[in-house]
């Protein structure tokens, strides 16, 4: 009987090591060969947020809930310093995307006044 009431303890279970061959799921973001096929580095976005947030258009509440982010990874993002610190956060991808969609959007909006 165990010591303090109930049944004994189970046995440990067998934990397998990793192994050498089993293959990682890691997925890269697409750095590719020159700037145009990486499209804006991290420092671009960021400069594009900061830009973005002084003109007034847009709060950091309602932008932080355009992109699907919360503050602390905002806050962590903004703070980073270099071309490409910032692209396993995920305020990369998503403000990068919301910005592709703007000039997109832009862009359209010229086109049909044209």
């Amino acid at each position: 009987s165990h010591p303090m009431g109930g049944s004994p303890a189970a046995p440990p279970a067998t934990v397998s090591a990793p192994t050498a061959t089993r293959p990682l799921s890691v997925v890269l973001p697409n750095l590719g060969r020159t700037p145009d096929e990486r499209g804006k580095s991290c420092k671009q976005v960021r400069n594009e947020i900061f830009r973005l947030l002084s003109s007034g258009e847009i709060s950091i509440p309602a932008f932080l809930a355009r992109i699907g982010s919360d503050r602390a990874s905002y806050a962590r993002f903004m703070a980073l310093r270099g071309a490409w610190n910032g692209t396993h956060n995920v305020v990369y991808p998503a403000a990068r995307t919301f910005f592709e969609a703007r000039g997109e959007e832009a862009a359209r909006e010229e086109e049909a006044a044209k």
